[in-house]
């Protein structure tokens, strides 16, 4: 931890390095009161959606509109889809290293086809440079020893190129950062799973893949194409309401420094009934409440918690991890404390109209 300073009633913690894109954000953790700094927190979003290139700020037109109230302004920020024109540039740069990758493979003569996945794929992501995971897939009949050399290799290649940052420490992942645009991108190395009912279709999106942590001696078997179809036709159905609560409840944590992954969010509320997550054009607010419901009944409820599954309903979630459960919890806090605060301003069923993104905003009176 280094340069701790106590910013409203939070300890804010800067982050050393690889941390600087982790983030060049300012980061919170929670003391027994739940008070919510607002004034930090829109900072964090500035932050995360900074344009290097053009050295401005990239944000709704409501954003800094006095007008709103400070909650009302992160939570709709939180909630708003990133500009796909910044994703288009982080693609070309993984295409980029993709490509110079792929001719290292091809000299060593080692095979890995190449899928990405990610909150970048579905849209979920919350930076204006998301991150994205490249998948480097042996065949189905590959070794974990296969998969080991395979990620000794790509760690090899990127390491040469010095523009990069690298790091493996986690065992599962190559995490390069790149430079112009600064985005984090994943290689990880894994194989195919030929499952029956990709067999039967010969559709990729059934079909599964292994992953290993060579740190801790494990591996993960896990569905993730399907995943990704299924998370963006809830979006669909919904009207774009559950992409919108996840940004938001990725929004919260990765501000207040609360250690849930983009799986693990994404996971969290796909089970929740569709009408639930869906709201007129300028209510999106009043999804809220049943959002904080529902986790706070999985919260509450350790044998729902334990069972919840994937969207591809074939994973547990979290499992018997009474950790991860400590851990929804303090998210449930802070969801029901940005609230309590969004309450007082629009009202107690937050119903109220509030015209926010892509316009100047406009809030009926009470």
């Amino acid at each position: 931890m280094k340069n701790p300073c106590i910013v409203g009633g939070f300890l804010c913690l800067k982050h050393p390095t690889f941390a600087t894109y982790a983030l060049l954000t300012k980061k919170v953790v929670f003391f027994a009161l739940m008070q919510l700094d607002y004034s930090l927190l829109l900072e964090n979003i500035k932050s995360r959606r900074y344009d290097e290139a053009t050295r401005a700020h990239v944000l709704s037109p409501a954003f800094e509109d006095q007008q709103l109230a400070t909650c009302v302004r992160y939570a709709l920020e939180a909630m708003q889809e990133v500009d796909t024109a910044y994703a288009y540039k982080v693609y070309a740069n993984t295409r980029r290293i993709h490509e110079h990758i792929s001719k290292e493979l091809m000299v060593r003569n080692i095979k890995a086809q190449v899928r990405y996945q990610g909150a970048l794929r579905t849209e979920t992501h919350i930076r204006l440079y998301g991150e994205v995971d490249m998948l480097f897939v042996m065949e189905e009949n590959a070794s974990h020893k296969d998969v080991f050399l395979l990620g000794q290799v790509l760690r090899e290649i990127v390491t040469k190129q010095n523009h990069h940052t690298v790091d493996y420490s986690d065992g599962v992942r190559i995490r390069i950062l790149t430079q112009k645009p600064v985005c984090r991108i994943n290689l990880i190395p894994c194989a195919w799973i030929n499952n029956a009912q990709y067999t039967e279709t010969r559709h990729e999106i059934y079909r599964g893949i292994v992953v290993y942590n060579f740190k801790d001696k494990t591996r993960k078997k896990h569905l993730p194409f399907l995943n990704m179809g299924r998370i963006s036709s809830k979006d669909m159905v919904t009207e774009g309401g559950y992409k919108r609560v996840i940004r938001l409840l990725k929004s919260l944590s990765t501000d207040l420094s609360i250690a849930l992954n983009s799986y693990e969010l994404t996971s969290l509320i796909y089970h929740m009934p569709d009408e639930q997550l869906m709201a007129d054009r300028y209510h999106e607010l009043s999804i809220l409440p049943h959002v904080s419901k529902y986790i706070g009944g999985l919260v509450t409820d350790k044998q729902a918690f334990e069972l919840l599954l994937s969207p591809s309903d074939k994973e547990l979630v979290f499992g018997n991890r009474p950790a991860k459960r400590d851990v929804v919890k303090k998210l449930h806090t802070a969801l029901d404390g940005l609230l309590t605060d969004l309450r007082e301003q629009v009202g107690s069923d937050l119903a109220r109209e509030i015209r926010y993104a892509g316009e100047q905003p406009i809030m009926q009176a009470k």
